[in-house]
């Protein structure tokens, strides 16, 4: 649903500014780290925590796609936490 998708834009780039502001007045330092729901994943907005050094948890979808660091292999969330 576009609707739905263009509110969750504005959603999250009203989220990115008022955490700037938030960082503005208080400081990154006083944030030990963020807790969100899935809708709060995008690249502008976890790059603005990843600048800050902001700690955050996120639940995600299982079949979210994650990009390993160490060899750059996809793989679906599913896998990292499944105690099978």
């Amino acid at each position: 649903n576009l609707d739905g998708y263009l509110f969750r834009i504005y959603l999250l780039s009203r989220t990115v500014v008022l955490m700037e502001r938030f960082i503005r007045l208080f400081g990154a330092e006083c944030i030990d780290s963020l807790v969100a729901d899935r809708e709060f994943i995008g690249k502008e907005w976890t790059g603005l925590l990843n600048s800050r050094r902001i700690r955050y948890y996120i639940r995600i979808r299982q079949n979210f796609w994650i990009v390993k660091p160490s060899t750059g292999e996809r793989i679906r969330a599913w896998w990292l936490f499944n105690d099978a």
